[in-house]
């Protein structure tokens, strides 16, 4: 299963035709592992599907829309002549019980990449607004103290305490910000269920 996180639309999704999602769960493992990101090319009528392709609808779980990247097993007709699109996880043979009509197909996989859904869990949580929203401050801070230091450079004013707090300005940061990636990793890890914004 997927959540998403680039959406192009418009006349972006018709230059760039490509969506990217990461994967929550190991339904798809080896193929695809938990916490991947995977790439998906946007559906239109022109493509075809082959048992065995991976791609990537939307359903209804628990009365939720979700987004679930599964593999095509066959196509059947419903009622009214409507095809059916039947999904399986590689974990299991068993079909699943989403009725996918053509309109529900998001698109089909292209590749993915290991471990980068974690960070992007991050970046899209309450705690990763607030770290970004930490190291843009402190960035401001260091090009105010780089400039100041400029200025006492230039005019030969520099002496030994104002180094002292420059040196320790930044170890802090660099100790601040590898700490706070240390822990986001950490809580991910253990399946840390992080807010999104709405």
């Amino acid at each position: 299963m997927g959540v998403i996180i680039l959406f192009p639309n418009g006349l972006l999704a018709q230059a760039i035709p490509i969506r990217f999602y990461d994967v929550l769960t190991n339904s798809m493992e080896p193929t695809i592992e938990t916490s991947s990101i995977v790439c998906v090319m946007i559906y239109h009528d022109k493509m075809k599907i082959e048992p065995g392709d991976i791609i990537t609808f939307k359903a209804r779980r628990f009365n939720e829309e979700v987004i679930i990247t599964h593999r095509f097993a066959y196509a059947e007709s419903a009622e009214n002549n409507v095809l059916i699109y039947r999904t399986h996880p590689d974990q299991s043979d068993i079909i699943d019980v989403y009725d996918t009509k053509r309109e529900d197909i998001l698109g089909c996989y292209l590749f993915h990449i290991p471990k980068l859904g974690k960070f992007a869990l991050f970046v899209r949580s309450k705690f990763g607004f607030i770290w970004f929203m930490q190291v843009i401050t402190i960035l401001l801070i260091q090009e105010t103290i780089l400039a100041f230091w400029n200025k006492k450079k230039k005019n030969g004013q520099l002496s030994a305490k104002l180094m002292i707090v420059f040196f320790f300005f930044l170890y802090f940061r660099c100790f601040f910000s590898l700490k706070m990636l240390s822990y986001s990793y950490a809580n991910l890890a253990k399946g840390a269920n992080y807010i999104k914004f709405k």
